[in-house]
């Protein structure tokens, strides 16, 4: 049951932080000059390559309805280890800078624990190569969209 002195849950309503981190990463012209706009939270079987796959594993307030940390996987998807590797280190340095975006409803306030992985993937005909991006993004709402129950700081 949640907390009634965060007040009514439906005043401030915290944003999808897939579709932040899928606007910020489209966004990077570092990332979209390897991928173009094949960033998604999901890929089907036509997907072109390089492409990138956001997935939200799990996500906790830090402070209650003003910033969330949320634990992302980021796949991405090559024709060769050197490619996937590379889209891997792009898409790393891009949530390390993303502190201060603002777009899809939400402020990105900054990354931490910023991990790379290959992964072997066999999903898809021929096989591919996948090299996962883990870690923590903090976000919050954008204030221009935000109404105050309050209880902010």
């Amino acid at each position: 049951m949640a907390d009634p002195s965060y007040g009514p849950p439906d005043t401030c309503l915290q944003p999808d932080p897939v579709a932040a981190v899928v606007a910020y990463l489209t966004g990077v012209a570092t990332v979209a000059a390897l991928v173009d706009d094949r960033v998604a939270s999901a890929l089907d079987t036509e997907t072109a390559w390089p492409a990138v796959r956001v997935t939200l594993l799990s996500s906790f307030p830090v402070y209650p309805r003003v910033l969330d940390r949320h634990l992302f996987q980021v796949d991405c998807f090559a024709t060769d280890e050197p490619a996937a590797y590379q889209l891997a280190a792009t898409v790393r340095a891009a949530l390390v800078g993303c502190g201060g975006w603002v777009g899809a409803g939400a402020v990105l306030t900054g990354s931490t624990d910023l991990s790379l992985r290959p992964i072997p993937d066999e999903t898809y005909t021929p096989p591919i190569s996948r090299v996962a991006v883990a870690g923590y993004v903090f976000a919050r709402p954008d204030p221009r969209e935000v109404t105050p129950n309050g209880n902010q700081p």
